[in-house]
């Protein structure tokens, strides 16, 4: 097992079990649909970096339509498919392991690409531009991206974003791009500071204490463990300075 793989794997305890990968909550996943033009009774949809698919669980809920949910760590798909089974749910999900980036569907065919906390993983720009084509005349994608919201910025966050996410730009910039690859945005917001807590770090953090334990003969652990407790705290002191913030565009 290579160094990478040593990395991952601790990266992977530390999140094991966690109801999210990332800020959010079923409630404002449930509002951000409700913000979206209706969609056709037979509906493509897909949430592409789904993780454990929480945010999936109430789009199939809210729509009893399929919903295709792509991610490319098999055990998040795994819990999703256990959580979708126990919440009688499981006739509206499929579940692909593979790259959000390179998404198998025809071209012009899908009608919604959902996305929560995961578009950094392939690159804002970088991502639009792959999912347009894939969009039917008018398709929508609705994600969330980490954004600065004003020019002031304390030295200690820009400095660990800048080491963790170089390419995280202000919301006006965020915007702007998104005309590039033939995007409108429909209306955007900021996801509320309870999404970082209640499902995110809340748990993150009992994840931590639970394995402080095993991090002392475990570097890569430790590694981990560290990382996430500098997140944790530069979001609890500069949180006002940056968040998610929630885009609705459409093709």
């Amino acid at each position: 097992m290579d160094n990478n793989s040593k990395e991952r794997e601790a990266f992977m305890r530390l999140h094991a079990g966690l109801p999210r990968q990332g800020p959010g909550s079923d409630v404002c996943t449930a509002e951000t649909l409700g913000r979206l033009p209706a969609l056709p009774a037979d509906a493509k949809i897909f949430d592409l970096g789904c993780g454990p698919g929480r945010a999936s669980l109430v789009l199939a809920y809210m729509l009893k339509q399929k919903i295709v949910c792509v991610d490319k760590e098999e055990s998040f798909l795994e819990q999703l498919r256990e959580t979708a089974k126990q919440r009688k749910l499981d006739q509206y999900i499929e579940t692909r392991c593979g790259d959000m980036a390179t998404v198998e569907a025809d071209l012009g065919s899908i009608d919604l690409i959902w996305s929560e906390g995961a578009i950094y993983c392939v690159g804002f720009d970088r991502a639009l531009e792959s999912w347009r084509p894939l969009l039917s005349k008018t398709g929508m994608v609705a994600c969330t991206e980490l954004s600065w919201f004003s020019d002031e910025r304390a030295p200690e966050a820009v400095a660990f974003w800048k080491k963790h996410y170089p390419e995280m730009r202000s919301v006006a910039e965020n915007l702007e791009a998104i005309e590039y690859p033939g995007y409108t945005c429909i209306e955007h917001f900021t996801i509320p500071d309870s999404c970082w807590w209640s499902e995110y770090y809340d748990p993150l953090e009992k994840n931590i204490e639970k394995l402080k334990a095993e991090a002392g003969s475990d570097e890569d652990l430790k590694t981990a463990i560290a990382n996430a407790e500098e997140e944790i705290d530069i979001y609890r002191k500069f949180g006002e300075q940056y968040g998610y913030e929630f885009y609705l565009l459409q093709k």
